[in-house]
């Protein structure tokens, strides 16, 4: 116990969370992040939308191996991302960037719009597939 913070349990200047969410039931997330490293691990999860900014920071995403569709649409200022789509499932993936850079696996997602627009070769008939919108400025992406 904290003698500082009497009502919180743990150690006291400990700010590691590590969040649960069932892989029964489709959710949908919202997350706001400021500064920090933080690890999305959805690999499980039936995920049907990602709503994500993030500013200041490190952030390692992985979305869901067999959600059906997900939704994400993901800001981020001055942050360092990389993105992980399974083996298997197909995305598309749409690009807005200012000052910064990415980098986009073009063996798995094929330029569609130069530069704007990215896609898998079976997109349309795949049954995993995510719809990424992403928007980045000041900061970097990396997406596998």
């Amino acid at each position: 116990m904290s003698l500082r913070f009497p009502w919180a349990w743990g150690p006291s200047n400990s700010l590691d969370w590590t969040l649960g969410v069932t892989d029964r039931v489709p959710v949908a997330l919202t997350i706001e992040t400021a500064g920090g490293t933080s690890t999305l691990d959805l690999t499980s999860l039936l995920l049907t939308e990602l709503d994500l900014k993030t500013s200041a920071s490190t952030m390692a995403i992985t979305f869901p191996a067999q959600a059906g569709l997900t939704i994400a649409r993901i800001e981020a200022s001055a942050a360092s991302l990389v993105i992980r789509v399974p083996l298997g499932v197909a995305a598309r993936i749409r690009a807005v960037k200012a000052i910064g850079s990415a980098d986009i696996d073009s063996g798995r997602f094929l330029e569609i719009d130069s530069g704007r627009e990215y896609r898998s070769a079976d997109y349309e008939s795949s049954e995993y597939r995510v719809d990424l919108s992403i928007d980045v400025s000041l900061g970097s992406v990396e997406i596998l």
